[in-house]
């Protein structure tokens, strides 16, 4: 959807694991209600999408996806959310974007893995690794970070050590008392606005 502003970028907005797109109506009536333009894809092998999810198919698909919106005219805002933070990483370090914003993100799903499963060798059997932390350190973009200091999903630390390997210019919006699914209705969106609005 376009934006209604004529100098408002798009979120590119990349999804969290868990639900669909239709879960996150309200979060995407706040974009909207920004002015913003909004490009919302789902990942391969979710709900209205065929084929089988991978690191590599998700990172693909996300370059031509932004791609798609560049070729539109519109400046572009990558958006993260959990499962996609590493995902907008991986694509920021590629491509230019106004900003970088990530929602509760991982350092890296293996390293959230390897925390659950602290018996198993997870770096030698996860085929997905989605290691942010390797590739945050090439995003020359604006990053700002959203993380719920209660998160149970994605700890608190995992936003804390991106933040530290972060390049300038960057932020770190710590949501007292927030877990990993009440961060919008604490106000998140506010904060991304009050990032961008001084960038």
């Amino acid at each position: 959807m376009r934006a209604s502003r004529a100098d408002a970028p798009t979120v590119l907005f990349l999804h969290g694991n868990s639900g669909n797109l239709s879960n996150r109506a309200d979060q995407f009536r706040q974009i909207l209600d920004s002015g913003f333009g909004l490009y919302a894809p789902t990942y391969r092998g979710y709900p209205g999408s065929e084929g089988t999810p991978s690191e590599t198919a998700m990172i693909a698909d996300a370059l031509a996806h932004f791609d798609r919106v560049e070729a539109a005219g519109a400046p572009i805002i990558l958006y993260g959310q959990s499962l996609g933070t590493g995902v907008a990483a991986a694509v920021a370090a590629e491509r230019d974007a106004e900003a970088l914003i990530l929602e509760a993100p991982y350092t890296g799903a293996v390293d959230i893995a390897a925390k659950s499963y602290p018996w198993l060798p997870v770096s030698l059997l996860m085929k997905d690794p989605l290691l942010t932390r390797e590739r945050i350190g090439n995003v020359t973009e604006p990053v700002l970070i959203v993380h719920g200091t209660q998160d149970t999903v994605v700890p608190f630390a995992h936003g804390e050590t991106l933040y530290g390997l972060a390049n300038n210019p960057k932020e770190m919006a710590v949501m007292e008392g927030a877990d990993h699914r009440d961060l919008w209705a604490r106000g998140l969106w506010q904060r991304v606005l009050s990032f961008l609005s001084q960038i």
